[in-house]
């Protein structure tokens, strides 16, 4: 990567519930607030950029012992990259067993 690179990234977020109805209400909450103002003016002032908020999505494994719904939607974030040509070295690696 060449220093300070801008590149894109894909973030997954699931969200838990023991309900079907609330696990698919808090992921919805959550992309809709990815599209407020304030969430997006806030990530903007650390230089990432929201490309895409893909659709909410069903994440459970269905089985008939499952006690808890998985739901969530994945982000496309444009992204730089903070280190450039600045990442310092390590000189050794210490190894201690026990």
């Amino acid at each position: 990567m060449n220093e300070h690179e801008i590149f894109e990234a894909v973030v997954s977020f699931t969200l838990f519930s023991y309900t079907k109805l609330q696990a698919l209400n808090l992921a919805e909450n959550l992309r809709k607030l990815m599209y407020s103002d304030t969430a997006r003016e806030d990530l903007r002032k650390q230089e990432i950029i929201i490309v895409e908020v893909m659709p909410t999505n069903i994440r459970s494994i269905q089985s008939k012992d499952n006690d808890k719904f998985m739901v969530g939607f994945d982000m496309r974030l444009r992204l730089r990259d903070p280190y450039g040509d600045d990442i310092p070295e390590m000189d050794s690696i210490e190894f201690n067993e026990t």
